[in-house]
């Protein structure tokens, strides 16, 4: 494993992204700035294993491009919901493993495309 695929990355759920956003508009002030993410993570390249596996592949291979992994980059991004929490109130966010199982049915559904 690369140090690429070893990067940490927050995925939220858009769905739950959408709702928390509504209800900031609704209570939140103008101007301010609010993080907002699940508050959780994974390793890209446990990501990686985990949609392959949800997809109905037991083993995957990840090929990296060495020429697209910055010398700059940040390896490790995680959300703090404490102060968008404190205007809208705590909720619980839809799990990775759920979030990609919604996800892969949408596809599916739409006939293996991701334009709507």
């Amino acid at each position: 494993m690369n140090l690429g695929n070893n990067s940490f990355r927050d995925f939220q759920y858009a769905g739950d992204a959408v709702r928390m956003a509504v209800e900031l508009l609704e209570k939140g002030n103008f101007g301010e700035v609010y993080n907002m993410g699940s508050e959780g993570g994974s390793k890209i390249y446990d990501l990686a294993h985990l949609i392959g596996k949800l997809m109905g592949h037991e083993t995957i291979e990840i090929i990296t491009d060495e020429s697209r992994i910055r010398p700059w980059e940040i390896w490790h991004l995680q959300s703090d919901n404490t102060k968008l929490y404190s205007v809208i109130g705590e909720k619980t966010p839809t799990s990775l493993e759920q979030s990609l199982i919604n996800t892969i049915k949408y596809f599916h559904n739409n006939n293996n495309k991701w334009a709507f």
